[in-house]
């Protein structure tokens, strides 16, 4: 007959203790853990399997070789066959290629991106003489003498014609390209066409002495060359919309300066008119957001770039005029 032990208050304190969550084991921030000491073990065995990878899938490529390699002589051959010994050793062997010519359409391709390298090149290097032009004309005062004042108002105009002529002998064929292109120009003309009319107009008034036309090499009005329905709308819906909308803002301001009759106007109409001048501007900035199949004929392109070239510089130049009369009523 098996005793049954007596239960004692210690024994029962035993059991309890069984059943209750045990206290985690403190980790020693100093010993490596098993993760470290697996890679730490390991380490060497993972390098040899990186190492087999590398060689097959170097062999891989061997492999897939175009087949005019394998047709080489066996010198050329066997200098291949070897490669993997001369890596080791530092130095790699060439394998002679056979270079495809390309195809027509890619060679004209190449042609048309590097001459739009060269339109790029090109815009850099006017931009840059806009930078420094405006460097001197910042220099301008009203005690300025006229003689180098007129020199700068006629480098100004060598540049704005430079800028005009820009696309004369290549048009890029990326609506990208074209867009950032044309956004610049209209930029720096916009500016030349103000600060040149500033460089006369912070001047006491000289008689005889007015800003001169610039003498375009083209008259700045075209008509389309091609025929098809989108240069035709494009001219008629876009084009010439905003021709009328720029000669009647020219015509009407233009004639704004030293020798007119300020107290005709006020401020306030003014301001509207400059921003009726900023209106037309914004419109001839986003005049090329079209897509270039809207020009399918590049002279088209090239004429049409000419025009808001010469409309954006006469722009600036009347733009300049308002500010002057009104800077004058605001100071009277």
């Amino acid at each position: 007959m098996n005793s049954v032990s007596p239960t004692t208050p210690d024994s029962r304190l035993s059991n309890d203790s069984r059943h209750q969550p045990q206290p985690k084991p403190t980790v020693d921030p100093e010993k490596p853990g098993k993760d470290f000491t697996y890679y730490w073990n390991h380490a060497e065995a993972r390098r040899e399997q990186s190492r087999n990878y590398a060689r097959t899938k170097r062999a891989q490529r061997k492999a897939q070789k175009p087949a005019m390699i394998a047709d080489l002589p066996s010198s050329s051959q066997g200098s291949d066959s070897e490669s993997g010994n001369s890596e080791k050793e530092g130095t790699e062997k060439t394998v002679p290629s056979i270079q495809p010519e390309p195809s027509p359409k890619i060679r004209n391709y190449q042609g048309s991106v590097q001459k739009t390298y060269e339109v790029f090149r090109e815009l850099l290097a006017l931009q840059h003489q806009h930078h420094l032009w405006i460097v001197q004309a910042d220099c301008a005062i009203p005690k300025t003498p006229l003689s180098p004042i007129l020199q700068h108002m006629a480098d100004a105009k060598q540049l704005s014609l430079k800028l005009q002529r820009l696309l004369q002998a290549h048009v890029p064929s990326d609506d990208h390209d074209l867009l950032i292109i044309y956004s610049v120009v209209c930029t720096i003309q916009l500016s030349l066409g103000s600060r040149r009319a500033d460089l006369l107009l912070i001047r006491p008034p000289t008689p005889n002495v007015d800003l001169e036309l610039i003498l375009w090499d083209e008259p700045a009005e075209v008509l389309p060359v091609a025929t098809d329905t989108d240069s035709i709308w494009v001219f008629k819906e876009s084009l010439l919309p905003l021709r009328k909308r720029t000669s009647t803002f020219i015509r009407k301001w233009g004639y704004l300066g030293h020798f007119c009759d300020i107290y005709r106007f006020n401020v306030d109409t003014l301001q509207r008119a400059h921003m009726d001048g900023d209106s037309v501007y914004q419109e001839w900035l986003t005049f090329f957001d079209l897509p270039l199949n809207c020009f399918p004929d590049q002279r088209d392109t090239e004429m049409f770039f000419r025009e808001a070239s010469i409309a954006v510089f006469s722009l600036g130049e009347t733009l300049a005029r308002i500010s002057y009369v009104s800077r004058a009523l605001e100071i009277k």
